[in-house]
């Protein structure tokens, strides 16, 4: 049986289990101290000895994927809201930043590099040529 601990100590064949720790034995802790130093977990047990079928039907989660390289740098789009809401996207490279269309990420909009002060107003002056 398991049994998780709720307060105090509990010492066992000479391991010590602490507060929030389980404890697997055969003897019922509950009865011998009771429910408030002890309390079951009947769900961990079943979970041990009926482990979950694996469901063809049920996808194993993917690992989020890393953001593709571009020559132009790090994706930093999620720092400026107008890039984002105008399908522009932002890269740092070092200390220089790239704006391009969210279509043609390689190629880039601004003649020179930018500096991070100059970003958003070079955002803001091509959405007043739009």
């Amino acid at each position: 049986m398991l049994y998780r601990v709720l307060a105090g100590r509990f010492v066992d064949a000479g391991k010590t289990y602490c507060k929030n720790d389980i404890v697997e034995t055969n003897m019922d802790l509950i009865a011998m101290f009771g429910d408030l130093k002890f309390k079951r977990e009947i769900e961990l047990e079943l979970a041990k000895t009926n482990p979950p079928a694996q469901s063809p039907l049920v996808k194993e989660p993917e690992a989020p994927k890393e953001p593709e390289p571009t020559p132009l740098g790090d994706d930093v789009t999620a720092r400026y809201k107008a890039a984002k809401q105008n399908k522009l996207l932002v890269f740092k490279d070092d200390k220089d930043f790239f704006v391009t269309k969210k279509e043609d990420a390689f190629t880039s909009l601004n003649d020179n590099p930018l500096k991070r002060s100059e970003v958003v107003g070079f955002i803001e002056d091509l959405l007043k040529k739009e």
